[in-house]
C-alpha cells in the first residue's frame, strides 16, 4: 500500500460529508447545488465548505458553462470520477451498517486500512499513517471501537500490549476500501 492511497482515504473523511457528496454524483458525473441539498438534507453552508474543499482536492469543478449563477452545477473531474466511485461503495456499506458519516474521522478510513493490511499495534499504526497526530490516532481508534468497526484487546504482560483488529463490521467497511484499488 502507498502512501498515495492512505492521503486518499484521509481525504476521503476529512469533512464529514466529503463521502456523501462524491456519492451523490453517481448517476451523471454533475448535480446542481439545489439537488445535493435536497437529496442529503444538507445545509447549504456546510454543502458550500464540503464543495469548495473538493474543489481544492481537484476532484470536482464547477460548470461555468451552466445557467446562472445562483444556482451552480458541478462536475467531476477525472480524478474524482474515481474517487465518486469509491465514496459511493462507502456510503452504501455505512448504511448497511447503520453508521452516519459523523461516526467517522479523518483518520477512520486510513486505520481500517492499515489494520487490515496487518498493523495492529499502535506504534505500527503511527508509522504507517506518519502524518496523524498520535492524539488524532487514539480518538479515532476509540471512535471505531465504540462503532465496533474495530477490536481492542490488551495483553496481560509487562509492559502490557495493545492490539486491533478489525470486527466483522469494520473488515466490510475496509474490503469495500481496498476493492476499488
Amino acid at each position: 500500500m502507498s502512501i498515495g492511497d492512505l492521503s486518499l482515504y484521509a481525504n476521503l473523511g476529512s469533512r464529514r460529508w466529503i463521502v456523501p457528496v462524491l456519492g451523490a454524483f453517481k448517476e451523471d458525473g454533475k448535480i446542481r447545488f439545489a439537488q445535493i441539498t435536497h437529496r442529503l438534507s444538507l445545509g447549504s453552508e456546510s454543502l458550500k465548505r464540503t464543495l469548495d474543499a473538493l474543489i481544492l482536492m481537484g476532484w470536482v469543478e464547477r460548470n461555468t458553462g451552466y445557467g446562472h449563477p445562483l444556482r451552480p452545477e458541478y462536475l467531476l473531474t477525472d480524478q474524482g470520477v474515481k474517487v465518486s466511485k469509491i465514496a459511493s461503495d462507502i456510503s452504501i456499506a455505512l448504511c448497511q451498517l447503520k453508521l452516519e458519516p459523523s461516526h467517522m474521522t479523518r483518520w477512520s478510513y486510513p486505520l481500517l486500512v492499515a489494520i487490515m493490511s496487518g498493523n495492529h499495534r499502535f506504534s505500527d499504526l503511527e508509522a504507517a499513517l506518519q502524518a496523524a497526530s498520535p492524539r488524532a490516532l487514539t480518538q479515532s481508534l476509540k471512535k471505531l471501537v465504540e462503532s465496533g468497526l474495530v477490536l481492542r484487546t490488551v495483553e496481560n504482560a509487562y509492559p502490557p500490549q495493545t492490539h486491533y483488529a478489525l470486527a466483522g463490521r469494520g473488515r466490510m467497511l475496509a474490503k469495500t476500501l481496498v476493492s476499488e484499488n
